[in-house]
């Protein structure tokens, strides 16, 4: 369900997307677009003053394909971010990034971290303008990403440094705002 702030009331929408889905795991909001994450099945993308305008963001395979994708979301204008962090055995964590042209939005690229197999990459995603940011919260990481030429590029790694090698979930929360970014790290005492 979505509310709409209208003065000091909130108007609610009824949003039913496919029986079964793990609708609104994950949430992201960029002005008029809201994108919603179904857990396992797809992310959903709506402009707020016309929800019936939904656009489903599948995985590669199709909804429901790839387990753990949409575990975490994230938009800014036209770049939506979805998370796979625990993806089929063998496989390497991942975050996909769409674009939208128009009205049409296209997967564009695929982020992979091979090194961390079961690092929780992906598991939380914040975008803002150019900067990207990606929770390896498994192994207390942070990855950052510039877009370059339309193409995200690494950039730098966080990691906590209050406990040296201690595990602290170092990335389970992240907020990006202009260049300011604030990560939670909800192991830390």
């Amino acid at each position: 369900e979505s509310f709409e702030q209208t003065g000091l009331n909130y108007k609610s929408y009824a949003i039913n997307p496919q029986s079964g889905a793990q609708f609104g795991y994950s949430l992201g909001l960029s002005g008029n677009d809201c994108i919603v994450g179904a857990y396992s099945y797809a992310a959903y993308v709506y402009a707020v003053d016309h929800p019936e305008e939904m656009v489903r963001l599948d995985p590669p395979g199709g909804a429901g394909s790839e387990a753990g994708y949409a575990q975490a979301v994230a938009i800014d204008h036209d770049t939506a971010v979805v998370g796979l962090s625990h993806p089929a055995p063998g496989e390497a964590p991942r975050v996909y990034i769409y674009e939208r042209t128009g009205r049409d939005w296209a997967l564009t690229q695929t982020i992979t971290h091979p090194d961390y197999p079961n690092s929780g990459f992906g598991s939380k995603v914040a975008i803002d303008g150019e900067t990207l940011a990606i929770g390896a919260s498994l192994y207390s990481r942070v990855h950052t990403y510039t877009r370059v030429g339309g193409q995200w590029q690494p950039e730098d790694t966080l990691e906590p440094t209050s406990c040296g090698d201690c595990f602290v979930w170092f990335g389970t929360s992240l907020a990006l705002d202009g260049d300011r970014l604030v990560v939670g790290a909800s192991g830390e005492d």
